[in-house]
């Protein structure tokens, strides 16, 4: 429907705020096990089915694609130079955008980001984006940014889940939504914060059954937390 677009990880999930100015604007969703009242004009936005996690932090798949560390050996097709490049997510981790805006950074177990779980060898071409300088020191850092990218990818897909809402046809993939988990009452509202808060649109379908439809999400996200307004 919107065309082709190639867009990273981080513009899709930056600058969000609700309804204001000029910014991003997403759905918000709510579940709740309470039945709601018939008139309720929010009943087009909440969840139909339980909130099913697919994925939650797989520390062992995250290991096998060495996303907390890894040790990667270039080889420059242009100077026929071998390099190695040693990285931690660490390092990279708050220069990324994320689903929560909170600062606080994945728990990684036993000191595992100074464990290289991964070896990688790939093939560089340095000054493909860059123009050589004079003194032949300039370069496009692709040891740097093929390492992180690895890590960024797999990053985001921490955590997988799945639910079925009212149809939406304006929803579509690369898409952020915000999701409330939690029991709403009419004297207060809670919610469970680190399940709640923003998700990415990986995959949805759209069903049409009758005089009725509906709209299959899987969501993805990377940290736990809900946006802090």
């Amino acid at each position: 429907k919107n065309g082709y677009n190639f867009k990273s990880v981080d513009s899709l999930i930056s600058g969000l705020k609700v309804n204001s100015g000029n910014s991003k604007k997403y759905e918000k969703y709510f579940y709740t096990e309470n039945v709601g009242e018939p008139a309720s004009s929010d009943e087009n936005f909440k969840v139909l089915t339980i909130p099913t996690f697919e994925k939650n932090v797989n520390i062992f798949e995250n290991l096998r694609v060495g996303m907390y560390s890894s040790v990667n050996y270039f080889y420059d097709i242009n100077t026929r130079v071998p390099s190695v490049y040693n990285y931690k997510l660490t390092e990279s981790y708050d220069i990324m955008k994320h689903a929560s805006k909170s600062t606080e950074r994945p728990k990684i177990p036993n000191g595992l980001e100074n464990s290289p779980s991964r070896l990688m060898v790939k093939m560089i071409d340095n000054y493909t984006m860059d123009k050589l300088s004079p003194s032949g020191d300039s370069k496009d850092l692709k040891e740097k940014y093929q390492s992180q990218s690895v890590a960024r990818y797999n990053l985001a897909f921490s955590q997988t889940l799945n639910f079925t809402v009212p149809l939406n046809m304006n929803l579509t993939v690369g898409d952020v939504i915000e999701l409330n988990i939690g029991e709403v009452t009419k004297q207060r509202k809670q919610r469970d914060d680190k399940k709640s808060g923003l998700y990415l649109i990986k995959e949805l379908a759209h069903s049409f059954e009758g005089n009725q439809g509906y709209t299959g999400l899987k969501l993805i996200r990377d940290s736990y937390g809900a946006q802090q307004q």
